[in-house]
Formats: structure tokens, sequence, C-alpha cells
């Protein structure tokens, strides 16, 4: 079928399957629509040639548009750095169009894929994985790039970090201020840069003090709370002791602390524990943490992503944000419960 430069929503919602009305949100990135439809609308696109962006006089044109690509579509993390994102997107007059790569290394591939047919001009990118490929073929193409959160290795582009060695060092230091010798640690994909960081600032907080943590009382898992879920079980099924538990997020705390809860351990009486990322759930769960500002890297990665569209990037520029312990109740001296400690 031959291909049109433009198409009107009427005859791009016919040709996807799905009303008017839907690839209106899709296009406005407003709520309601599954990634099942917004993929089908993106294929359409694709298909026929035209370019994702601002509807002009019922056209679909290709001139201010940005992506960002979340790894994890179930993390409200991400979606603070979205909201940051869309923030300055909003100020600039830019669309936004966002979508996950479901924690899997392929789906990420497909989606740095899509947006090169379809002729994306800028993306954001939180990657799951340290694949180049994809990101290479974009940048060959003049696709400009910022990443945020995590870092890719052997890649130079411009990003919008925190300091996730430090951030994990000063909650280590804090559980040891406390007390503490005897740890758990439960992290996530060691091959993500966040995860090596923050597993490289808990370690060090331990040799400064002298203390050792046993290799098999290191979980390297997912960010996944189920996952932590079934891993800290496992370990105290097999009675290993520990009194305080770091977790590379939040997500990852949660499920701990819900193992630790339904083995019948008390927190923080028995057991302290410290998440991180300050998500709003952490908020309602008093969990100790550490904050990264979340809106803050979304904000900023849009900055730089403007500047490298207009020319004003020469060299890619590094921001790296620093977080702060949130202190709440789910930490306590060691000690406190020894009295009642049963494992």
């Amino acid at each position: 079928m031959k291909k049109k430069n433009n198409l009107s929503i009427a005859e791009l919602a016919r040709f996807s399957g799905v009303s008017p009305s839907t690839v209106s949100r899709v296009i406005n990135n407003r709520p309601g629509v599954s990634e099942e439809i917004y993929n089908k609308v993106l294929n359409t696109i694709h298909k026929y040639g035209i370019h994702l962006a601002e509807i002009r006089s019922g056209k679909i044109a290709v001139k201010k548009a940005i992506a960002v690509i979340i790894p994890d579509g179930k993390n409200p993390f991400f979606h603070l750095i979205l909201s940051g994102v869309e923030e300055i997107c909003r100020k600039h007059g830019y669309q936004l169009f966002y979508s996950s790569s479901r924690n899997n290394t392929e789906e990420e591939k497909r989606n740095l894929q899509k947006l090169l047919e379809i002729n994306i001009p800028g993306i954001i990118l939180i990657p799951h994985s340290n694949e180049t490929e994809g990101i290479k073929k974009l940048i060959d193409s003049g696709v400009k790039i910022v990443l945020a959160d995590r870092i890719i290795e052997g890649i130079d582009l411009p990003y919008v970090i925190t300091n996730n060695e430090n951030g994990a060092y000063q909650a280590t230091l804090y559980l040891l201020d406390l007390g503490h010798r005897s740890f758990l640690y439960v992290g996530g994909d060691k091959n993500l840069s966040t995860e090596k960081s923050r597993f490289r600032g808990f370690t060090r907080a331990l040799e400064e003090e002298g203390v050792e943590i046993e290799p098999e009382m290191i979980i390297e898992d997912s960010f996944d709370s189920e996952r932590a879920y079934d891993c800290v079980r496992e370990i105290i099924n097999r009675r290993k002791k520990f009194t305080a538990v770091f977790c590379a997020d939040d997500l990852i705390a949660f499920g701990a602390k819900n193992a630790i809860v339904d083995a019948g351990i008390s927190i923080p009486d028995e057991v302290s524990i410290i998440g991180y990322d300050d998500i709003p759930f952490a908020g309602y769960m008093s969990l100790t943490t550490v904050y990264q500002p979340a809106e803050e890297i979304g904000r900023n990665a849009m900055l730089l992503l403007l500047d490298a569209l207009h020319g004003r990037l020469t060299e890619p520029q590094k921001i790296v944000l620093e977080p702060s312990l949130k202190i709440r109740a789910t930490c306590a001296r060691y000690g406190i419960g020894s009295d009642s400690y049963r494992w």
C-alpha cells in the first residue's frame, strides 16, 4: 500500500482499529490507554510512514516530540521521573510519549527500534540493560539521547543520575551507628549501574568499620518485590542470622519487609530495614529509605535533551544529584529486641 506523508486522526484511528479519541489520547500521552493499544497505534504510524508528534489542524507532524523509555512501568519511581520530564515538555510545547521495557532486554531493543523507525528526534532513556547496538543506530541517525537514573558503560552520553554510592554509604553508616553488625543485602540486577554503585557504597561502609558480610547474605537478583520476598524467606528458613537489611530500592524493601513480618519477626525491634528511592508508598509504610529527587532527575534530563536538540551541547554533560536519608520507623538500635530474638 502506498504510504502517506500525513494522516488525519480519523484515518489513523481507522487503520489502527481504534477510536479517534483513543488515538488522541495516545498522541497527547493521556491516561486510559493500555500499552497494547499504544503500540498498535505506533505500529500504524510506522506502517504508513508518518511521524509521531504534535497535532496541527487534524494532521500529525513531527517537529516537537520526544520519547521516554522506562524499564518498569510498575515502579512509581520511574513515573516520578516522567512527571519531571512532562513538566519541562509542557513549558516548551513538546509532546511526550513513553513506553516500558518491562525489565526485558529484548523489549528495550524493540522500543528503540520503533523509535528509530518513526524518526523521533529525541529520547530520554532509563536503560534496563547495557545493550548499546540500538542506541548507536539512533545516534548515527541523528537522534539525541539523554540517559536518566542509570548510565551505560562504554558509551559517552549526557546523563542525569544521583550519587548512588554515597546514598548507600550513608544509609549503611546509619545502621552501623545503631550498633548493627549482622547484615543482609538485598539488591537488584548486578549488571546495572545503580546496583553496582549502591552495592559499592554498602560494602565501603562495612569495610571502613571492619564489618564482614558472608557471601550468602548478599542477594543480587532483580528490582522486584515478589522476588525479594522469596529470597528473604529462603534466608530466614535457613535460619541465617541478621539484624539489619539494606535494600537497593523500595520495592525490594517492601518484599523483604513482608517476608520478615510473615516469619513472625518484629521490625524494627528485632530487625532494622532500609530501602532506596523514597517512592510515595514508603512514607505510608514508615519505611526508612534514601530519598532520590526523581522529578528533578526528569526535569534536568529534559533540559539536557532540549540543549542537545537545539545544538547547545558541545560535549555530553553529566549531572550528579545528591540523595538524602529519610529516617522513619523501620530502624532501631541493635539489641532493643534481643530478649525476644527467636531465630
